[in-house]
């Protein structure tokens, strides 16, 4: 079997070709998209059961990181690319880990940032946060150099420096792969949070 997303259903005559074919909706939902899959392939309690071991894995890594992170303090998710700084909301992909999955504290603003939105170097300060999780660039073969180079740039400036989380080395390089939605890649990342909070700056 064959399982595309709605933006291959062009070529759906070619791929059925193959083998069965299911078309699939990009839910904004990944547990709802999970279920589906389940549907499809007729293991709802399997999708049932994974959903339930990541609650309980989530709630685990909650114990954990309260061990080396203060109630009340606060977190951001920035992407940084080429030529902009992007703010990622409580509810768009690794966002939505962070802050609906592990229920950390978002920095005061970023409820309202609906999905995504580039901001100016100079409004980072108006999202002062404690700590941050930074992702450089798109997934490209040997790195995004551009977006590297930005940051470098960036990393030098006196707003940069300034940072609460920049301070006192609360800042967590991420890789390209947790900008996801799949549900191994969720999994992961909940790990990958755990292992950079509990180290000590």
């Amino acid at each position: 079997m064959i399982i595309a997303r709605r933006s291959e259903e062009k070529i759906y005559d070619q791929l059925s070709k193959i083998a069965p074919t299911v078309i699939m909706d990009i839910l904004p939902d990944w547990r709802a998209g999970l279920r589906e899959l389940g549907s499809i392939l007729q293991r709802e309690n399997e999708a049932d059961r994974w959903l339930a071991d990541y609650d309980k894995k989530t709630a685990k890594a909650r114990e954990e990181i309260a061990r080396t992170v203060k109630p009340g303090e606060t977190f951001l998710y920035l992407r940084i690319m080429p030529k902009e700084i992007r703010v990622h909301g409580t509810q768009e992909l690794f966002g939505a880990t962070l802050f609906q999955d592990l229920k950390l504290t978002p920095v005061t603003g970023l409820d309202k940032v609906k999905r995504i939105e580039p901001i100016s170097l100079e409004m980072l300060p108006q999202y002062d946060a404690d700590h941050i999780f930074v992702q450089v660039g798109s997934p490209v073969a040997g790195g995004d150099k551009e977006a590297e180079k930005n940051l470098a740039v960036i990393a030098e400036t006196s707003i940069w420096k300034g940072l609460k989380a920049v301070k006192n080395n609360r800042v967590y390089t991420m890789p390209h792969w947790i900008i996801s939605d799949y549900p191994f890649i969720k999994s992961k990342s909940v790990d990958l949070v755990v292992v950079k909070l509990k180290r000590k700056p």
